[in-house]
Protein backbone atom coordinates (compact mmCIF):
# COMPACT_ATOMS: atom_id res chain seq x y z
CA UNK A 1 0.00 0.00 0.00
CA UNK A 2 3.21 2.32 0.80
CA UNK A 3 3.49 3.02 -2.98
CA UNK A 4 0.28 3.75 -3.34
CA UNK A 5 -0.08 8.06 -3.52
CA UNK A 6 -3.45 7.97 -0.79
CA UNK A 7 -3.72 11.11 1.45
CA UNK A 8 -7.61 10.07 2.33
CA UNK A 9 -9.19 6.19 3.21
CA UNK A 10 -12.76 5.43 3.34
CA UNK A 11 -13.87 2.32 5.51
CA UNK A 12 -16.59 1.11 3.62
CA UNK A 13 -19.29 -2.22 3.98
CA UNK A 14 -18.89 -4.73 5.00
CA UNK A 15 -20.14 -2.85 8.79
CA UNK A 16 -16.26 -1.82 9.25
CA UNK A 17 -17.06 -1.53 12.85
CA UNK A 18 -16.54 -5.68 12.45
CA UNK A 19 -13.50 -5.31 11.37
CA UNK A 20 -11.23 -7.64 13.44
CA UNK A 21 -8.23 -5.34 13.58
CA UNK A 22 -10.22 -2.10 13.03
CA UNK A 23 -7.59 -0.10 15.92
CA UNK A 24 -4.17 -1.60 13.41
CA UNK A 25 -5.97 -0.59 10.53
CA UNK A 26 -6.75 3.00 11.26
CA UNK A 27 -3.41 3.03 12.55
CA UNK A 28 -1.83 2.43 9.02
CA UNK A 29 -4.43 4.35 6.73
CA UNK A 30 -4.45 7.75 6.32
CA UNK A 31 -7.26 10.17 7.40
CA UNK A 32 -9.93 7.77 7.35
CA UNK A 33 -13.79 8.12 6.94
CA UNK A 34 -15.90 5.35 8.43
CA UNK A 35 -19.22 4.90 6.66
CA UNK A 36 -21.68 2.75 9.35
CA UNK A 37 -24.55 1.95 9.95
CA UNK A 38 -24.16 3.21 13.30
CA UNK A 39 -25.33 -0.01 15.81
CA UNK A 40 -21.85 -0.55 16.79
CA UNK A 41 -20.82 3.06 17.54
CA UNK A 42 -21.04 3.54 21.13
CA UNK A 43 -19.58 0.71 22.31
CA UNK A 44 -16.60 1.29 19.49
CA UNK A 45 -15.72 5.01 20.85
CA UNK A 46 -12.29 4.01 22.20
CA UNK A 47 -11.39 1.93 18.77
CA UNK A 48 -12.20 4.80 16.56
CA UNK A 49 -10.52 7.76 18.23
CA UNK A 50 -8.40 10.02 15.41
CA UNK A 51 -11.09 9.14 13.14
CA UNK A 52 -10.95 11.73 10.28
CA UNK A 53 -14.67 11.77 9.82
CA UNK A 54 -17.89 9.38 10.27
CA UNK A 55 -20.71 8.57 7.78
CA UNK A 56 -24.23 7.18 9.34
CA UNK A 57 -26.32 5.55 6.61
CA UNK A 58 -30.23 5.75 7.33
CA UNK A 59 -33.24 5.21 4.54
CA UNK A 60 -34.83 8.37 5.19
CA UNK A 61 -37.15 9.06 8.79
CA UNK A 62 -37.96 6.35 11.61
CA UNK A 63 -40.97 4.28 10.25
CA UNK A 64 -39.14 3.87 6.45
CA UNK A 65 -35.80 3.40 8.18
CA UNK A 66 -36.85 0.52 10.41
CA UNK A 67 -39.23 -0.67 7.92
CA UNK A 68 -36.09 -1.97 5.77
CA UNK A 69 -33.32 -1.92 8.71
CA UNK A 70 -35.25 -3.05 11.98
CA UNK A 71 -36.92 -2.04 14.42
CA UNK A 72 -35.21 0.35 16.61
CA UNK A 73 -32.34 1.00 14.32
CA UNK A 74 -33.33 4.72 13.02
CA UNK A 75 -32.97 6.17 17.20
CA UNK A 76 -29.64 4.01 17.33
CA UNK A 77 -28.75 5.88 14.44
CA UNK A 78 -29.65 9.59 15.30
CA UNK A 79 -28.77 9.01 19.36
CA UNK A 80 -24.83 7.84 17.94
CA UNK A 81 -25.00 11.19 15.61
CA UNK A 82 -25.37 13.05 18.22
CA UNK A 83 -23.04 11.43 20.51
CA UNK A 84 -20.04 11.81 17.75
CA UNK A 85 -21.11 15.80 17.15
CA UNK A 86 -20.83 15.94 21.66
CA UNK A 87 -17.21 14.43 21.65
CA UNK A 88 -16.38 16.37 18.77
CA UNK A 89 -16.32 13.78 15.64
CA UNK A 90 -17.29 14.80 12.44
CA UNK A 91 -20.81 13.24 11.33
CA UNK A 92 -22.63 13.05 8.60
CA UNK A 93 -25.73 11.21 7.66
CA UNK A 94 -25.62 9.62 4.12
CA UNK A 95 -29.62 8.94 2.84
CA UNK A 96 -30.04 6.88 -0.82
CA UNK A 97 -33.26 8.67 -2.17
CA UNK A 98 -35.82 7.42 -5.23
CA UNK A 99 -38.92 8.22 -5.96
CA UNK A 100 -40.96 6.08 -3.64
CA UNK A 101 -38.96 7.46 -0.94
CA UNK A 102 -38.51 10.95 -1.44
CA UNK A 103 -41.23 12.31 0.92
CA UNK A 104 -39.34 10.31 3.55
CA UNK A 105 -36.32 12.30 3.11
CA UNK A 106 -37.77 15.55 3.46
CA UNK A 107 -39.55 14.15 6.52
CA UNK A 108 -35.87 13.64 7.92
CA UNK A 109 -34.32 16.50 6.64
CA UNK A 110 -36.75 18.83 7.75
CA UNK A 111 -37.32 16.85 11.13
CA UNK A 112 -33.87 15.65 12.27
CA UNK A 113 -31.06 17.09 10.15
CA UNK A 114 -31.78 20.36 10.02
CA UNK A 115 -33.31 20.91 13.91
CA UNK A 116 -30.39 18.88 15.19
CA UNK A 117 -27.73 20.28 12.85
CA UNK A 118 -26.83 17.24 11.27
CA UNK A 119 -24.95 17.45 7.71
CA UNK A 120 -27.01 15.07 5.29
CA UNK A 121 -25.67 13.91 1.87
CA UNK A 122 -28.25 12.66 -0.35
CA UNK A 123 -26.95 9.98 -3.29
CA UNK A 124 -29.54 8.64 -5.66
CA UNK A 125 -30.40 4.59 -4.82
CA UNK A 126 -28.66 2.90 -7.62
CA UNK A 127 -31.69 -0.40 -7.10
CA UNK A 128 -33.92 2.12 -8.45
CA UNK A 129 -34.90 4.07 -11.73
CA UNK A 130 -33.43 7.53 -11.09
CA UNK A 131 -36.06 10.41 -10.37
CA UNK A 132 -37.75 12.07 -13.54
CA UNK A 133 -36.48 15.73 -14.52
CA UNK A 134 -39.08 17.16 -12.57
CA UNK A 135 -38.41 15.33 -9.61
CA UNK A 136 -34.89 16.11 -9.83
CA UNK A 137 -35.81 19.26 -10.17
CA UNK A 138 -37.83 20.00 -7.38
CA UNK A 139 -35.11 17.88 -5.09
CA UNK A 140 -32.61 20.48 -6.30
CA UNK A 141 -34.17 23.67 -5.58
CA UNK A 142 -35.67 22.22 -2.55
CA UNK A 143 -31.84 21.51 -0.98
CA UNK A 144 -30.32 24.58 -2.55
CA UNK A 145 -33.50 26.62 -0.19
CA UNK A 146 -32.12 24.55 3.18
CA UNK A 147 -30.59 27.15 5.89
CA UNK A 148 -28.00 26.18 8.82
CA UNK A 149 -27.26 22.70 7.86
CA UNK A 150 -24.95 21.80 4.96
CA UNK A 151 -27.78 19.14 2.90
CA UNK A 152 -26.74 18.03 -0.65
CA UNK A 153 -27.03 16.18 -3.21
CA UNK A 154 -24.13 14.29 -4.31
CA UNK A 155 -24.33 13.78 -8.15
CA UNK A 156 -22.45 16.09 -10.61
CA UNK A 157 -25.21 16.58 -12.61
CA UNK A 158 -26.53 18.81 -9.27
CA UNK A 159 -23.71 20.70 -8.92
CA UNK A 160 -22.88 21.30 -12.81
CA UNK A 161 -27.06 22.60 -12.05
CA UNK A 162 -26.23 24.92 -9.36
CA UNK A 163 -23.37 26.23 -11.37
CA UNK A 164 -20.20 24.73 -10.13
CA UNK A 165 -17.62 21.79 -11.67
CA UNK A 166 -19.52 18.63 -10.67
CA UNK A 167 -17.67 15.66 -11.65
CA UNK A 168 -17.28 11.86 -10.61
CA UNK A 169 -13.76 11.30 -8.39
CA UNK A 170 -14.24 7.50 -9.81
CA UNK A 171 -10.80 6.66 -11.06
CA UNK A 172 -9.32 10.36 -11.17
CA UNK A 173 -9.29 11.72 -7.90
CA UNK A 174 -10.17 7.88 -6.27
CA UNK A 175 -10.09 4.42 -5.97
CA UNK A 176 -11.25 1.19 -4.42
CA UNK A 177 -10.01 -1.68 -3.16
CA UNK A 178 -12.45 -4.25 -2.52
CA UNK A 179 -11.89 -7.36 0.25
CA UNK A 180 -10.74 -9.77 -2.28
CA UNK A 181 -7.91 -7.50 -3.50
CA UNK A 182 -9.10 -6.06 -6.61
CA UNK A 183 -8.73 -2.80 -7.29
CA UNK A 184 -11.07 -0.56 -8.95
CA UNK A 185 -12.07 2.95 -10.11
CA UNK A 186 -15.83 3.18 -8.43
CA UNK A 187 -16.72 2.02 -5.10
CA UNK A 188 -19.97 0.51 -6.21
CA UNK A 189 -19.20 -0.68 -9.61
CA UNK A 190 -16.84 -3.76 -9.20
CA UNK A 191 -16.90 -5.11 -12.90
CA UNK A 192 -14.07 -2.73 -14.31
CA UNK A 193 -10.82 -3.90 -12.22
CA UNK A 194 -7.20 -1.94 -12.68
CA UNK A 195 -5.30 -3.99 -10.64
CA UNK A 196 -4.71 -6.52 -7.69
CA UNK A 197 -3.27 -6.17 -4.75
CA UNK A 198 -1.37 -9.56 -3.45
CA UNK A 199 -3.70 -11.67 -1.26
CA UNK A 200 -2.26 -14.78 -1.83
CA UNK A 201 1.14 -14.13 -3.22
CA UNK A 202 -0.23 -13.71 -6.82
CA UNK A 203 0.96 -10.73 -9.09
CA UNK A 204 0.79 -7.51 -7.48
CA UNK A 205 -0.25 -4.56 -9.62
CA UNK A 206 2.22 -1.74 -9.22
CA UNK A 207 0.81 1.79 -8.77
CA UNK A 208 2.50 2.64 -12.72
CA UNK A 209 0.34 -0.42 -14.00
CA UNK A 210 -3.05 0.77 -12.35
CA UNK A 211 -2.27 4.53 -13.24
CA UNK A 212 -1.98 3.07 -16.83
CA UNK A 213 -5.68 1.12 -16.48
CA UNK A 214 -7.15 4.30 -14.98
CA UNK A 215 -6.36 6.37 -17.49
CA UNK A 216 -7.71 4.38 -19.83
CA UNK A 217 -10.69 4.24 -17.62
CA UNK A 218 -11.07 8.15 -17.74
CA UNK A 219 -10.43 8.31 -21.39
CA UNK A 220 -12.41 5.61 -22.54
CA UNK A 221 -15.64 4.66 -20.22
CA UNK A 222 -15.73 8.13 -18.19
CA UNK A 223 -17.13 9.73 -21.60
CA UNK A 224 -20.70 12.11 -21.63
CA UNK A 225 -23.70 9.70 -23.27
CA UNK A 226 -25.79 10.79 -26.38
CA UNK A 227 -27.89 12.17 -24.41
CA UNK A 228 -26.06 15.13 -22.88
CA UNK A 229 -24.97 16.30 -26.48
CA UNK A 230 -25.97 20.20 -26.13
CA UNK A 231 -25.24 20.60 -22.65
CA UNK A 232 -22.65 22.97 -21.22
CA UNK A 233 -21.39 20.73 -19.21
CA UNK A 234 -21.22 17.33 -20.74
CA UNK A 235 -17.10 17.62 -20.79
CA UNK A 236 -17.18 18.65 -17.46
CA UNK A 237 -20.09 16.00 -16.05
CA UNK A 238 -19.64 13.75 -18.30
CA UNK A 239 -23.23 12.25 -17.84
CA UNK A 240 -22.33 11.72 -14.11
CA UNK A 241 -22.11 9.06 -12.20
CA UNK A 242 -22.28 5.62 -14.71
CA UNK A 243 -24.08 3.62 -11.84
CA UNK A 244 -26.65 6.06 -10.85
CA UNK A 245 -27.70 6.87 -14.43
CA UNK A 246 -29.07 10.44 -12.96
CA UNK A 247 -28.60 12.40 -15.97
CA UNK A 248 -31.59 10.59 -17.73
CA UNK A 249 -33.71 13.24 -15.84
CA UNK A 250 -31.09 15.97 -15.34
CA UNK A 251 -32.58 19.49 -15.92
CA UNK A 252 -29.72 20.35 -17.43
CA UNK A 253 -30.94 18.58 -20.17
CA UNK A 254 -33.48 20.64 -20.93
CA UNK A 255 -31.37 23.52 -20.59
CA UNK A 256 -32.60 24.29 -17.23
CA UNK A 257 -30.53 25.69 -14.70
CA UNK A 258 -30.36 27.22 -11.12
CA UNK A 259 -30.28 30.55 -12.79
CA UNK A 260 -33.18 29.92 -15.30
CA UNK A 261 -35.76 29.64 -12.41
CA UNK A 262 -37.48 31.23 -9.45
CA UNK A 263 -35.72 29.79 -6.62
CA UNK A 264 -36.09 32.09 -4.38
CA UNK A 265 -32.39 32.78 -4.39
CA UNK A 266 -30.31 35.82 -5.28
CA UNK A 267 -27.17 35.24 -6.99
CA UNK A 268 -24.77 36.04 -4.11
CA UNK A 269 -27.71 33.41 -1.92
CA UNK A 270 -26.68 30.79 -4.88
CA UNK A 271 -22.54 31.76 -4.93
CA UNK A 272 -22.29 31.46 -0.79
CA UNK A 273 -24.52 28.37 -1.62
CA UNK A 274 -21.75 26.63 -3.95
CA UNK A 275 -18.59 27.51 -1.34
CA UNK A 276 -20.22 25.94 1.33
CA UNK A 277 -21.18 22.90 -0.98
CA UNK A 278 -17.33 22.83 -2.12
CA UNK A 279 -15.74 23.52 1.38
CA UNK A 280 -18.26 20.51 2.68
CA UNK A 281 -17.41 18.06 0.09
CA UNK A 282 -14.11 18.44 0.61
CA UNK A 283 -14.31 17.10 4.57
CA UNK A 284 -16.62 14.24 3.44
CA UNK A 285 -16.97 10.75 1.69
CA UNK A 286 -20.33 11.00 -0.27
CA UNK A 287 -21.25 8.09 -2.56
Amino acid sequence: MDEFPIDRTVLLGGEPLLYKDLSRILEILPNVTISTNAQLLDKKLKEIEGVRAVQISVEGTKDYNDYIRGEGTFDKCIRNALLLKNIGIDVHLRVGYCDENLNYVVDLIENYSKPLEIPTVLFPRIDKPPLNTDAQLWLYTYVMNIKDVNVFVSQPNFFCFIGSKGYCPAGSHRINFTADGRITPCNMDFNYVVGMLDMKGNHHSTWDEVEEALETYCRFVKIPYPECVGCEYMHICKSGCKVANTYLGCPLRRHISIRDIESGLSLDDIKNKRGEFRKFVKSIFSC
